[in-house]
């Protein structure tokens, strides 16, 4: 169910659309939304979201940058402002103005591109608000190795924005950690290329 309005009274600067009502039902679950779409030549969505989506349905309408695959469900209640930024070779990538909210996760399997590892059987909840997330109760495997996570991340906009340093507080519990399950190469690329670290150095983080 769709109802809304589209006007572009005023020029291709005022042009709108606003969708009051958007629901549907999927066999994840059912979604609500209500959103405003503006700047159509780069699209900047508003809005609010509730409901359950299957994360591989999302990756195949929107193409997440760096994702390469992904599948799984998450319940979500959460309040975006997101802009399209397109870039020379066509493709389109988008920037988070803001964002609050819960992300429940149910058995999401996640590969980023350029990185062997596959975040396996994630399960628990994600928070965002702004300018802090945080993770709570996260269990997942990555190879041999299982994790189960709590923890506050800081300053995550200028992060991302590559403009700051990332914060966190983090607590990890473990039955089992192979170390080469955790690097995002192989120990036969690292040895050819150089880099031994395990972690990125713009990020400021006590893990307990």
């Amino acid at each position: 169910h769709v109802a809304g309005k589209y006007s572009n009274k005023g020029g291709r600067d005022k042009e709108f659309l606003q969708l009051n009502e958007l629901d549907f039902t999927t066999p994840a679950g059912p979604f609500k939304a209500n959103m405003r779409i503006t700047h159509f030549d780069a699209p900047e969505y508003r809005g609010k979201a509730n409901g359950v989506l299957s994360l591989k349905m999302v990756h195949a309408l929107f193409n997440l940058p760096y994702v390469e695959t992904v599948s799984g469900q998450v319940r979500m209640s959460t309040d975006f402002g997101i802009q399209t930024r397109k870039v020379v070779d066509g493709q389109s990538y988008y920037s988070v103005d803001h964002c609050t909210g819960d992300l429940k996760m149910n058995d999401v399997n996640l590969k980023l591109e350029d990185d062997k590892r596959t975040f396996a059987h994630m399960n628990g909840t994600l928070f965002l608000h702004d300018e802090e997330a945080g993770i709570d109760h996260v269990s997942l495997s990555i190879g041999s190795t299982d994790l189960r996570i709590n923890g506050v991340f800081g300053n995550i906009m200028n992060y991302v924005g590559q403009a700051g340093a990332l914060k966190a507080q983090v607590e990890i519990q473990s039955d089992y950690i192979n170390v080469a399950d955790l690097g995002t190469t192989s120990k036969e690329e690292k040895i050819q290329e150089g880099n031994t670290y395990m972690l990125p150095s713009d990020i400021c983080a006590n893990i307990d």
